[in-house]
């Protein structure tokens, strides 16, 4: 049992902290002091009996929770960083106020933030976690491939995501209080592909391509990297394609690229035709 005087006004302030559960447990007396906790994510607040035809309201000028306002024994949740005042009224039938003390809890929970979801990106993309200042944060990820530029900057670059969604964690440490946000990252780059076997052609001087047929909402492509060629339909995968040149070095290739896109994401694959037509 603490004892506290206020010697400006002569008035005593009986404060009880004892730990329930790990959880401060705080005894205030109705007059004007107040007394600083400080505690991470949740405080019990127990007032005495407001007496016979006397009603007691807890208030916050804060957003932190209080479960049972009307209650003098609540829990008060969801703390603010900083300082978190709450103020026990006592009023009596009338409705006028007969005294009123008040709390400060301090709080050093930074809420983690791990940023907007991104829903279309490639290998890689920049994170924008919350500032966790004046804590640290951290990325994490359960993903063995996924590499961050600086696990500790809010704003640091990914790499290696693994196709389909990918949830990264930002974790957030100020002196004893510990709390954790998420991202999902969605890679929507296309699959590896096949743009076919190495081949020749040998009549006319045209040949038929076989390239990895593109899923629904993948859009195909074919260009000539190298030697000459004219396609029937260059967004199919089997196009057929004429006009190849000969006495291309090496060996009378032409070389032809398939891409395929998925969002802004391309991924592509060459193949070499050697044209030997006679």
């Amino acid at each position: 049992m603490k004892t506290l005087k206020n010697k400006s006004i002569g008035a005593l302030l009986t404060v009880l902290l004892f730990c329930c559960f790990g959880q401060q447990v705080v005894v205030a007396q109705c007059n004007p002091l107040q007394i600083i906790l400080q505690d991470c994510e949740k405080v019990d607040l127990r007032a005495p009996n407001p007496g016979g035809g006397n009603n007691g309201t807890w208030t916050t000028t804060g957003g932190a929770n209080i479960v049972s306002p009307n209650n003098r024994d609540t829990e008060v949740n969801t703390l603010d960083f900083g300082n978190n005042t709450f103020i026990w009224s006592v009023t009596d039938g009338g409705g006028v106020e007969v005294c009123k003390s008040q709390i400060i809890v301090f709080s050093a929970k930074i809420n983690a933030n791990g940023g907007i979801n991104q829903n279309e990106v490639c290998n890689t993309t920049v994170l924008s976690a919350g500032n966790p200042s004046p804590g640290t944060g951290e990325w994490s990820c359960a993903e063995p491939s996924v590499t961050f530029s600086n696990i500790s900057n809010a704003n640091a670059t990914v790499y290696n995501l693994p196709i389909g969604t990918t949830t990264l964690t930002w974790t957030v440490t100020n002196g004893a209080c510990v709390t954790i946000g998420t991202v999902d990252i969605t890679n929507v780059t296309p699959d590896p592909i096949d743009a076919g076997v190495d081949d020749e052609a040998c009549t006319d001087n045209k040949y038929t391509l076989n390239g990895t047929p593109p899923a629904g909402n993948e859009t195909g492509l074919w260009k000539v990297m190298g030697g000459t060629g004219v396609f029937v339909d260059a967004s199919i995968f089997n196009s057929e394609v004429s006009g190849l040149s000969t006495g291309v070095s090496p060996n009378n290739s032409n070389t032809f690229r398939w891409e395929l896109t998925r969002g802004t994401c391309t991924v592509f694959d060459d193949v070499v035709i050697t044209n030997n037509s006679v």
